[in-house]
């Protein structure tokens, strides 16, 4: 579950480097041998720094001489002197340790027959490995085959505590069983896991989860429900690489993360049931070498066993759009009163005899949903619609007919970002590329005007709104620019972008020190990170900075 979180963690930070071919995938992940190895060993000391409580279903024959047996209290610890994961050539992973050792204390209450002599027992087992070796082979799309398995013992001790004749039986016991007989059964043991780890991989998470607290409130439903899926797995000479298929749901019930493994049926170790298994092998072997899979370009890096690479499809950055309410008024009745000294002096005259105490009020809202293309040229391109509705108010008159609609316009904006991620600090350059202005039917104006309304609107976007949003937002998305996490278990000095048709990248190497990495905070970082956009639009609102002395003189 670490190795889950961790890579959510690093799903959320924004590489000279080539990515795989593109499939039909919405995240994918490529992870270096070195890198592969801290992580595992990483999430391995995580795992043993506590104690964890495990159950395990015994299951006996259909017809027994015995019931309730005994009351087992078993306490184990696991060391690993050391830990290396590696990809040496097409298809293959490799895992070796050295130094294993196994130390187990299980009190024994309760005993009946046949384990009577064991009542109120400690019994104790100690096994020492010098050397375990584990090789795994991977089929297109993401089926796993163990190809070898070794095992070299070199103690193994049982006893019981306080018991000199017992003692004596279970050394006896131990001196019985080979070598051979306990590697052949660990690893039948370690082929049944794998063939269970071919099966379909899962993680759900709450979507509201994994975004700041104040976009909540925008979610069409709080229940959405993402989950991935794992596509396809790749290994080639110094790295493997993994796709993810991401899909949205709506859960009734509040869901929390889990795994299709969690509930999965008991294992059994039987001689019939690995029969089974290396039979179904063998089939789905035959039929996964007649599938050709693309080939995984490398790193171009000589660090690329040290690193890592996340890419995103801008089809996953739309679908996430989609699940926000794109009705966000960013500004809210700004009002400009017709006596207001920043109005031109023919205007100010005009309205001071028709109006003087009528004023306008302004309201830009988002109209329907932006899109997101990312483009080779190291760019993205976001395309945002608003709405812009102008009304003038009269005070003076009536309740129904105290404000009248001037104008009501849908603007279409293509915004180019040119990002880059300079000392661990992601910034971005923002310029518009293309406007355009559409008067609707609720305006004051008639038909014939559309025309030279639509372009004098324009105009004054570029002229005069536009360099003043972009002064507001070139300090806080430049300049001060968008610090990475530091909790994440990356360095984000190493981070660098790479851009394809379609989709974004980052790599960035790991850190050496993985005890410190905390999903929560590096979640939390990263949310804190992000700019307040509704503070932004708020301060727009509140300064009335922007200019509309051309609008004014049209009326």
């Amino acid at each position: 579950m670490f190795l889950l979180y961790f890579v959510f963690g690093l799903l959320l930070c924004f590489s000279s480097a080539n990515f795989p071919n593109k499939e039909d995938a919405d995240i994918g992940m490529s992870v270096g041998d070195s890198a592969a190895t801290k992580l595992v060993r990483s999430a391995l000391e995580y795992q043993l720094r506590s104690p964890h409580l495990i159950k395990l279903k015994l299951r006996s024959a259909e017809d027994v001489w015995f019931h309730d047996v005994a009351k087992l209290n078993s306490k184990n610890s696991v060391s690993i002197g050391s830990l290396n994961v590696r990809f040496p050539n097409d298809k293959i992973i490799e895992a070796e340790a050295r130094h294993l050792s196994l130390n187990s204390s299980t009190l024994v209450n309760d005993a009946s027959l046949p384990l009577f002599f064991l009542d109120r027992k400690n019994v104790v087992v100690d096994v020492e490995v010098d050397h375990a070796f584990l090789q795994l082979r991977v089929e297109h799309p993401a089926s796993l085959f163990m190809e070898n398995c070794s095992i070299k013992l070199e103690n193994v001790n049982f006893g019981v505590e306080r018991t000199y004749l017992l003692n004596t039986v279970f050394n006896a016991f131990g001196k019985t069983l080979s070598v051979g007989m306990i590697r052949d059964k660990v690893c039948d043991m370690l082929q049944v896991a794998v063939m269970h780890l071919r099966r379909e991989f899962s993680i759900e998470l709450p979507f509201k989860m994994l975004i700041p607290d104040k976009f909540i409130r925008h979610l069409q439903n709080d229940r959405v429900i993402l989950r991935s899926r794992i596509n396809s797995i790749k290994a080639v000479s110094n790295q493997i690489a993994v796709t993810v298929v991401m899909e949205w749901k709506v859960d009734e019930v509040p869901t929390t993360e889990r795994t299709s493994f969690v509930d999965s049926e008991s294992l059994h170790f039987n001689e019939t049931e690995i029969k089974k298994l290396k039979n179904g092998e063998e089939k789905a072997q035959q039929s996964d070498h007649k599938m050709q899979s693309s080939p995984l370009a490398d790193f171009n890096s000589s660090s690329v066993s040290e690193a890592i690479l996340i890419w995103i499809e801008d089809r996953l950055i739309n679908d996430l759009l989609k699940q926000f309410r794109w009705d966000v008024q960013w500004i809210n009745e700004v009002s400009i009163q017709l006596n207001s000294p920043r109005l031109p002096k023919e205007t100010l005259d005009f309205f001071e005899v028709v109006c003087p105490q009528c004023f306008f009020l302004f309201n830009i809202s988002s109209n329907g949903l932006p899109n997101v293309q990312i483009l080779a040229d190291k760019s993205i391109i976001i395309r945002s619609n608003n709405r812009i509705t102008a009304a003038v108010l009269n005070p003076t008159l009536g309740h129904s007919g105290k404000r009248r609609t001037a104008i009501d316009l849908s603007m279409l904006l293509q915004l180019k970002l040119v990002p880059q991620i300079q000392n661990g600090i992601f910034r971005t350059h923002l310029e518009l590329m293309e406007r355009k202005v559409e008067v609707q039917k609720e305006s004051a104006f008639p038909s014939e005007l559309y025309g030279a309304v639509e372009q004098l609107i324009q105009d004054l976007i570029a002229e005069d709104m536009w360099p003043l949003l972009q002064r507001e937002l070139e300090p806080l998305i430049y300049q001060s620019g968008i610090q990475l996490p530091t909790r994440c278990g990356l360095d984000p000095t190493s981070a660098q972008l790479y851009f394809e048709q379609g989709r974004l990248g980052v790599s960035a190497r790991l850190e050496n020190n993985l005890e410190e990495v905390s999903f929560h905070q590096c979640l939390q970082q990263f949310k804190s990170g992000l700019p307040d956009a509704s503070k932004l639009f708020n301060d727009l609102s509140t300064r009335h900075k922007y200019k509309s002395k051309r609008f004014i003189r049209l009326g």
